[in-house]
């Protein structure tokens, strides 16, 4: 089953994904980027695929900035 993950510019960012994924109710958790993902910052948000789409919004709406969104097995 893949997974959904999110990968951020620096921790500051990947902090503040985790405070507002807990405030609106979005499920997933704060990991270690996987070793095969290339990404500046070391944490990435891991989720559902099918989070997608209100993960996205919220970080739009929050002004939060990722890099990728990435489905990784």
């Amino acid at each position: 089953m893949s997974a959904l993950f999110i990968t951020f510019g620096n921790t500051t960012q990947a902090m503040s994904m985790e405070e507002k994924c807990a405030r609106y109710r979005l499920p997933g958790q704060l990991v270690p980027v996987p070793r095969d993902i290339k990404a500046s910052c070391g944490l990435a948000w891991k989720t559902t695929p099918e989070q997608k789409e209100s993960l996205t919004a919220m970080m739009k709406k929050e002004k939060i900035r990722w890099e990728k969104c990435i489905l990784h097995p």
